[in-house]
């Protein structure tokens, strides 16, 4: 790697080729940190929106209201999306086995 220094003459420091051996400094951990923690409290704020449908609504997008009390029940750190998308998921693969059987 090659870095040009305010003087403008580049120097060379080492670099491992692993980037995973490189450890993490503490702003880098804290920022992944505040990245999760929006990211699981934004998903709950859509699963509050995601109630407030009724459900023809939930069953447009392959959800049941059983699905988002499941969701709800999960875990603070877990997050509801993907809960709710492995439901679907496996309610949409269920029903195409139904289908090609009859």
């Amino acid at each position: 790697m090659v870095v040009v220094t305010l003087d403008r003459t580049p120097s060379i420091r080492p670099y491992p080729k692993d980037r995973a051996a490189m450890p993490l400094g503490a702003g880098k951990t804290v920022s992944m940190l505040a990245r999760a923690i929006w990211q699981i409290v934004e998903s709950r704020k859509e699963l509050a929106r995601l109630a407030d449908r009724d459900d023809r609504m939930l069953a447009d997008i392959g959800l049941a209201r059983c699905d988002l009390h499941v969701a709800r029940s999960a875990p603070l750190w877990q997050d509801p999306t993907s809960i709710l998308k492995r439901r679907v998921k496996r309610r949409w693969v269920s029903e195409r086995q139904f289908e090609s059987r009859s």
